[in-house]
């Protein structure tokens, strides 16, 4: 089960804590970090997924640190999985944080050690918020905590490959069609104490609306059911609780479509 971890505070303290010990052990230079796909065009509002890779350089590596930053004018983290956790020794929660635009993971000591090849080591799935020629996921590596392969206290660290995303069209506004499944309808926006948000779909399935906060809390689930093809439904939200700002409405159905919208509350 995928879960969602927003409390960015304790990988922070870890990556530093990894970081004082390996930044001044640098001589090797074999490991890398890559995306894959390491670049993306994706329409505006719709969500997508990349993975976190470690092309080990033929050489072993007992830790891993990751620090990730992003625009969160553009992308905003929805999920995030640790891969291959049954080989390792110790993991740092992954956790991520869409107010700051930052992801932080760690692992350590491998089991067996890996010695060669390509190692999967997070999926990460994110949401288009604007269009944009270029927006970036790069690799912190002049800061502090900052990314990291390591073997035996000496980092191993070579390339830091970052993401390349490219936000397509008009998509996310108060209202989202898509031909194949779904329209989405967002109104008013921005909302004060009430919103609607409304919904039909082509075929029948079943549906979940909920809201989420831009650090991936889920804050209210507005619909959770099977929904009847070609029937406009439509959902009143109460948002005199919400405090001002943005949140991520989100529409899944159970054939893996996802249509997302951000709700503006203003007070």
């Amino acid at each position: 089960m995928k879960s969602l971890i927003t409390n960015i505070k304790g990988a922070a303290l870890a990556g530093v804590l990894l970081s004082f010990l390996l930044v001044n052990n640098t001589s090797a230079q074999q490991a890398s970090f890559l995306f894959s796909p390491a670049s993306v065009e994706v329409l505006e509002g719709a969500s997508f997924e990349t993975q976190v890779l470690i092309e080990t350089g033929d050489v072993p590596f007992t830790v891993f640190d990751l620090h990730l930053a992003f625009d969160s004018e553009y992308l905003q983290v929805m999920e995030i999985e640790i891969l291959d956790g049954n080989s390792f020794n110790y993991q740092v929660p992954a956790e991520f944080s869409n107010a700051n635009g930052r992801i932080d993971a760690a692992a350590f000591k491998l089991n067996p050690e890996i010695v060669s090849g390509t190692v999967s080591i997070a999926n990460l799935t994110f949401v288009a918020l604007a269009p944009t020629e270029l927006t970036e996921v790069k690799h912190l590596e002049n800061t502090f905590p900052r990314s990291i392969i390591a073997y035996g206290g000496e980092s191993v660290t070579g390339n830091l490959g970052g993401l390349e995303v490219t936000v397509l069209g008009n998509a996310l506004s108060d209202e989202i069609e898509n031909a194949e499944s779904v329209s989405f309808k967002v109104w008013p926006n921005p909302a004060k104490d009430i919103a609607q948000i409304s919904f039909e779909l082509k075929e029948t399935e079943q549906v979940r609306l909920e809201i989420y906060s831009l650090d991936g809390k889920l804050i209210q689930s507005i619909f959770n059911g099977n929904a009847m093809g070609k029937i406009p439904y439509q959902r009143k939200i109460d948002l005199s609780n919400l405090a001002a700002g943005n949140y991520n409405c989100r529409l899944l159905t159970e054939n893996g479509n996802s249509m997302n919208t951000t709700l503006t509350v203003v007070r």
